[in-house]
C-alpha cells in the first residue's frame, strides 16, 4: 500500500536550533486507514514542500534514536548526558518510535531502520503487497 502525504504550511515562528527562514509544516502521512501527523521543520535552503520520502527519512532517523537508551544515544551523537536539552530531544525521539512503527507495521518499520536511504522510496510507493 502506497503512502501518501499532505502538506499544511504552519505560521512562521523562530525555533531555538534552527536558523532565520526555517519553514515549519504539519504533515500527515497516510496508508490506507492510517495516518501519522507531526510537525516537520525545513531550514531555509530548502524551498520545495516536504514529500512523504523525505519525512519518512527523518522520522527513521528519530526512531533510530528512539529505540537505543539514553546513555547510547549520548555516545553515539556526543550528547552530554547531563544536558537537558539532550534528554529531551531524545525523549521526543523515543515518544516518535512506537507512533511510527504502528504506522507502518512491523516488516515496513524494519525494512525502513535497516537502511532508510535505500529502503524509503519503495516502502512509499508501494502498491501491494503479497502476503506469506
Amino acid at each position: 500500500m502506497s503512502i501518501s502525504i499532505t502538506v499544511k504550511p504552519k505560521h512562521p515562528t523562530s525555533l531555538e536550533g534552527w536558523p532565520a527562514g526555517t519553514r515549519s509544516y504539519r504533515v500527515t502521512l497516510h496508508k490506507g486507514r492510517k495516518r501519522f501527523s507531526v510537525d516537520y521543520h525545513q531550514g531555509p535552503g530548502i524551498r520545495e514542500e516536504p514529500t512523504a520520502e523525505r519525512v519518512l527519512e527523518s522520522l527513521a532517523l528519530d526512531a533510530s534514536v528512539g529505540s537505543q537508551s539514553f546513555e547510547d544515544y549520548c555516545s553515539e551523537f556526543g550528547a552530554d548526558p547531563y544536558d537537558k536539552k539532550a534528554r529531551k530531544i531524545y525523549k521526543a525521539c523515543a515518544r516518535t518510535t512506537p507512533k511510527l512503527r504502528n504506522f507502518l507495521g512491523e516488516e515496513d518499520y524494519e525494512t525502513l531502520l535497516a537502511n532508510p536511504d535505500a529502503n524509503v522510496h519503495a516502502i512509499v510507493h508501494t502498491k501491494t503487497r503479497s502476503t506469506r
